[in-house]
């Protein structure tokens, strides 16, 4: 099962977040049963925001596993190839400036890159918002 289907399995409401009773029924019903301050612990921690609830984002940072080298460079290279005037930010203005990648961001992952630039809300997208870099 992946952490997708694990974490809509969680979200009970459908509220694409997961409060602390969403988590710990979540984290039972997977066979971790643990007393409620480690839970609360254990929510703490994959609630990274502090924001009182899990977003699948968070889910995925604490369960997926760190990309390797080659991801890695992958990602910094597509990144480099986007950012324009190389300051370490994508702007709204550097993708559009790139419609010759728009194939290439179509076909990459949403997940391993956490960008759709069509479906990219703000402005401003720095190389800390991809995974594990």
């Amino acid at each position: 099962m992946g952490l997708s289907c694990v974490f809509q399995a969680f979200d009970k409401d459908k509220s694409k977040r997961l409060n602390f009773e969403e988590f710990s029924d979540g984290m039972a019903a997977f066979g971790i049963n643990v007393s409620p301050s480690d839970m609360k612990r254990l929510f703490d921690h994959f609630d990274s925001d502090h924001s009182s609830v899990v977003d699948f984002n968070e889910f995925l940072k604490v369960l997926k596993p760190p990309l390797n080298d080659f991801r890695k460079k992958l990602l910094l290279y597509v990144f480099d190839l986007l950012d324009k005037d190389q300051n370490g930010i994508l702007t709204t203005d550097d993708i559009a400036q790139n419609r010759k990648y728009q194939e290439l961001l179509n076909s990459l992952d949403a997940d391993k890159l956490q960008l759709r630039y069509q479906h990219y809300k703000p402005a401003l997208l720095g190389i800390e918002h991809f995974p594990s870099t």
